[in-house]
């Protein structure tokens, strides 16, 4: 796999199967799925779990389901 030289991280936000969001760091990546779904966590929550395993499943106010994914970090 050829990866951006630069890239450090890499964060995705899926719904029935399609990226809806995505950034490359932790703080924009929260700040999107707020703006998704207002209920999300907070960064500090984000940063805990994503050093626990690689994807979170999260059910959004609306009923949404999302999997929220670290794809790349090193």
């Amino acid at each position: 796999m050829e990866v951006i030289r630069d890239l450090k991280k890499l964060y995705t936000i899926n719904h029935n199967n399609e990226v809806v969001g995505f950034a490359t760091n932790l703080k924009s990546f929260v700040a999107i799925l707020n703006e998704l779904e207002p209920n999300a966590r907070n960064y500090d929550y984000y940063g805990r779990e994503f050093g626990k395993k690689n994807i979170i499943e999260f059910k959004g106010e609306t009923g949404k389901i999302y999997n929220l994914q670290k794809v790349f970090d090193r």
